[in-house]
């Protein structure tokens, strides 16, 4: 099912929702080649080749101007950067060679520093934090793996993943910035 997109050609943007600084956010993160994004000249290719967004309330097109307009609150407030499947078929075929899918890696530390992030991922990392991995082993499954003469699942130092995690402070993000939908 494809979901209509309303393009308002007129949107009149509030100048005090840019924030100038945002590129030079883009630009500190490591391994996130915004320099490309000035070779963007909205073909649309990247829009055309996603094969989810029509699930996008934001078009990756769409998000690379914005950027270039500065307008950091509409695009860490989209669900596109979240939704985004990590395929990189919009990078490999856009023929300026921007670097869409690391911007938009970029664009969910950008939005998880302001404390936006969809709840799903805050269980998703509470879940790892706690078990030390995202789904539990079940007996069912470690039977179904014994019938399939496969080595049962090796128990693993829990301890070891609370430690990173605690170091690189994402449970403490998570509770301090607990505005996850």
């Amino acid at each position: 099912m494809v979901r209509n997109v309303e393009i308002t050609t007129n949107e009149i943007f509030d100048l005090d929702a840019t924030d100038l600084k945002f590129k030079d956010k883009l630009f500190k993160l490591p391994d996130i080649d915004i320099k490309s994004l000035k070779y963007c000249f909205q073909c649309t290719t990247c829009t055309a080749s996603c094969p989810i967004s029509n699930a996008f309330d934001l078009m990756p097109h769409q998000i690379m101007q914005m950027i270039s307009l500065s307008l950091i609150n509409k695009v860490i407030n989209c669900n596109a950067i979240w939704l985004c499947l990590t395929c990189y078929i919009c990078q490999e075929r856009c023929p300026q060679n921007v670097k869409i899918t690391d911007i938009f890696f970029g664009l969910k530390n950008i939005a998880t520093s302001h404390g936006l992030y969809p709840k799903s991922i805050k269980l998703f990392t509470a879940a790892i934090y706690e078990n030390g991995r995202a789904i539990e082993v079940t007996d069912f499954q470690e039977e179904e793996r014994e019938d399939l003469g496969l080595p049962e699942v090796s128990p693993f130092d829990k301890n070891a993943i609370k430690k990173i995690f605690n170091k690189i402070g994402i449970m403490k993000l998570f509770k301090s910035n607990d505005k996850g939908d």
